[in-house]
């Protein structure tokens, strides 16, 4: 939970950024923790994003929308339209299963990059590190759990 709510808390704050939960629909979604968490926009109905920051969670939520159609789809389409897209912890998994971290480095949460090194279009960043930019592709990643409140802060500071 930590990954999304730290990350919106800190965009939250600023006069930059204005957070948006999107989901396939306004269900509520269910987390690893039991807490569930109201989308306030839809695939369908979100506003123009600047960011797309997709957060991880236990292996079946991340396998389930690695292989999910609409999301991917979804994913893919809007990546053209935002500034910057990225990942905390294992949603990393779901941007390299849509492509979208092919020709990039990356990082993941440290006890799941050997899953992330199975995806060959994709480079591990060397090391443990908390987040990683990539300026040049506007891609970030980060390794996950606190480290969405840096991640955030990092953005912040190179996109304004």
């Amino acid at each position: 939970m930590l990954d999304f709510a730290g990350a919106t808390q800190i965009f939250a704050y600023t006069d930059t950024f204005v957070p948006v939960w999107i989901a396939a629909n306004r269900d509520p979604v269910p987390t690893t923790e039991g807490v569930s968490v109201m989308p306030n926009a839809t695939f369908d109905d979100h506003p123009a994003l600047q960011v797309v920051f997709v957060p991880g969670g236990g292996s079946e939520g991340v396998g389930a929308s690695m292989l999910d159609p609409v999301f991917q789809n979804w994913l893919k389409g809007t990546v053209g339209r935002a500034d910057w897209v990225g990942s905390v912890c294992t949603g990393a998994f779901i941007l390299a299963a849509a492509g979208l971290l092919d020709g990039c480095e990356a990082t993941t949460y440290w006890s799941a990059r050997p899953v992330l090194d199975l995806f060959p279009k994709v480079e591990l960043v060397p090391g443990y590190p908390r987040w990683h930019l990539d300026e040049d592709r506007k891609r970030f990643s980060g390794s996950g759990i606190s480290s969405s409140l840096d991640l955030a802060l990092r953005l912040i500071e190179v996109i304004g």
